[in-house]
């Protein structure tokens, strides 16, 4: 796990593209934006946008609302696109339609 009490990470395109790193740090636990932010070093602003992309074709999932491990905010939602972390009471498939 990254220690998020350094700076973010430069954003290196020779990783892919934004939208491809941004559900790679996703994949890998259940963050919030600003965790991928820091791991990533894509823009917030471009994370919310794939966030809603990828919560509307069902490949993002809201995993819980809890305190953010740097801003130390409460409430704020942490998602994951890796099955393994699906809440128990919510189905894996996505929207179909």
């Amino acid at each position: 796990m990254r220690d998020f009490n350094k700076t973010p990470a430069l954003f290196n395109p020779t990783l892919g593209s934004q939208k491809h790193q941004v559900s790679k740090s996703f994949y890998e636990y259940p963050k919030t934006r600003t965790m991928v932010y820091y791991d990533s070093g894509v823009p917030i602003k471009n994370i919310d946008r794939y966030i809603a992309e990828l919560l509307k074709t069902g490949s993002l999932i809201l995993v819980k609302n809890s305190i953010c491990e740097i801003t130390k905010m409460p409430g704020v939602q942490y998602y994951s696109n890796n099955d393994k972390y699906y809440p128990k009471d919510r189905p894996i498939q996505g929207n179909l339609f």
